[in-house]
């Protein structure tokens, strides 16, 4: 079974959190959350931390990311207050 990749920005947050666990009850999703905090609930997703105002840590800890990532791979933003155009990796 091929799994679908998420990326979920804010995930550590009240809807990013919802987000991952609902996703999480799915077997065919693999889930990646970002956030500048560790999560505080057990999940399968994989977490980064990473403060995403920062392109010096941007780049440092999501370069890897990046490879596995595609055109079609949704983009889940539950950080209120980020823009996605600011997001260089």
């Amino acid at each position: 079974m091929t799994l679908k990749k998420a990326l979920i920005v804010g995930a550590s947050g009240g809807i990013g959190q919802n987000l991952v666990q609902s996703l999480s009850k799915l077997e065919d999703w693999e889930i990646v959350g970002l956030s500048r905090r560790k999560p505080t609930f057990e999940s399968k997703a994989q977490f980064i931390s990473v403060d995403l105002l920062n392109q010096e840590d941007v780049q440092a800890k999501l370069r890897e990311l990046t490879d596995s990532l595609t055109s079609s791979t949704p983009l889940f933003m539950a950080a209120p207050r980020f823009q996605v155009q600011s997001l260089k990796i």
